[in-house]
């Protein structure tokens, strides 16, 4: 009898991480097709973060990007999305930008290096005393970042904060996650491709334009270094 009901129980706790995986690999599979089916990327980045906060009832999802200003790396925020219940106060407890230092040496290098952080915000082994201080100051319980890469290089952060539970994520959660910040570091490529084409293309048609121009004032164009 006993073997009965620990494999029952096994099975319960296989069904329960298999529902887990599915809820979480349709989250991904909405989001992807978001980002790979919008015009532009600003249109579709709101959209998908609503999909991945409301899908795991999160409080926020912000993407905050890092940027190197005077000579310091500075996380500057990207997009935000808050649930209804956090709306009233998105102005006063939206992510501000911060200094990267903030995260201490540790969690940069492991964001760095392409690896997750996160957890119980009072976890004094996994949050900096600073970090966790401005965290419980936004109302925050839990928060996870996953890294972004775009090119092969660091780009930034995709953030989920829990304010009103202490939700701790699984592995299987955490993989799922860190997908959908693959998705979004391919989005920006994909972005800034299109963009650097269309400035090369808006160049050719600038040197065409002012070419023929010359030409019709009968100016003799000389190329450079001809």
């Amino acid at each position: 009898e006993q073997a009965a009901q620990a494999r029952a129980s096994q099975l319960q706790q296989s069904n329960e991480i298999l529902s887990v995986r599915e809820r979480w690999l349709d989250i991904t599979a909405a989001a992807a097709n978001k980002l790979l089916s919008a015009d532009d990327l600003e249109s579709a980045i709101a959209p998908t973060m609503e999909i991945l906060g409301k899908g795991i009832n999160a409080d926020r999802v912000g993407i905050m990007k890092a940027d190197v200003s005077d000579g310091n790396l500075l996380y500057s925020r990207y997009a935000e999305w808050a649930s209804e219940e956090q709306l009233d106060q998105t102005q006063v407890n939206k992510r501000p930008d911060f200094p990267a230092k903030v995260l201490g040496d540790r969690l940069n290098q492991r964001l760095g290096h392409g690896h997750w952080v996160g957890g119980d915000v009072e976890d004094t082994a996994i949050f900096p005393a600073a970090l966790r201080e401005d965290l419980k100051a936004l109302g925050i319980q839990t928060s996870y970042s996953v890294p972004i890469f775009v090119s092969g290089e660091f780009w930034g952060v995709i953030g989920i904060d829990h304010c009103h539970t202490q939700t701790l994520l699984s592995e299987t959660e955490i993989a799922v996650f860190q997908t959908i910040a693959s998705c979004v570091g391919n989005a920006i490529q994909r972005e800034q491709i299109l963009q650097a084409r269309e400035q090369a293309e808006k160049a050719i048609l600038e040197e065409r334009e002012q070419a023929a121009r010359d030409r019709a004032a009968g100016i003799e164009f000389q190329p450079p270094g001809g």
